[in-house]
């Protein structure tokens, strides 16, 4: 039972990493055909910071003890690749011509790239191993749901909020 919660819950936290990348693969699609498609932004910046969301305050607390370093890692990444689609998205708000765009994209893929694979060869496979099958089960149904807050920030950057409004 464990082996068919366990694989749903990475399917699902799989599938968050691909259709982001997706969403930013199909604005560059765009950029190239000349069309400034910021939807694709919107919903890669939307998803980001859902699954984001869900790791961080799900997740991850469920493997700190045995993997803080990983996750401590994982986290700083988590805010490095958020502040990146930030800038993609106020790029699009601005004059930003294509050459940026792309470079900006392209940046944020190769981050997300590595950080989806450190997550899927890593913290995934670790946390699955330690679930039964009754928490294995819960944790689909919580991740399923669970939405974040408004104003909701990423770990590694709770404590720039502050700095930055100075």
């Amino acid at each position: 039972m464990v082996v068919k919660e366990g694989a749903a819950l990475l399917q699902l936290f799989q599938h968050a990493h691909h259709r982001v990348e997706g969403y930013l693969m199909d604005f560059c699609e765009d950029l190239e055909r000349g069309r400034r498609e910021a939807e694709w932004v919107v919903r890669a910046r939307a998803d980001l910071s859902q699954h984001v969301f869900v790791e961080e305050q799900v997740l991850f607390p469920l493997v700190k003890e045995r993997l803080a370093a990983v996750v401590a890692g994982l986290q700083e990444e988590h805010g490095r690749i958020l502040d990146l689609t930030q800038a993609l998205h106020d790029l699009l708000q601005g004059d930003a011509d294509r050459e940026i765009l792309q470079a900006c994209t392209t940046r944020l893929m190769g981050a997300l790239s590595a950080h989806n694979a450190a997550e899927d060869l890593g913290v995934y496979p670790d946390l699955l191993a330690a679930l039964g099958p009754a928490k294995a089960q819960a944790l689909l149904l919580e991740v399923e749901t669970v939405q974040p807050p408004p104003g909701w920030m990423c770990v590694s950057r709770l404590g720039t909020a502050d700095v930055a409004g100075l």
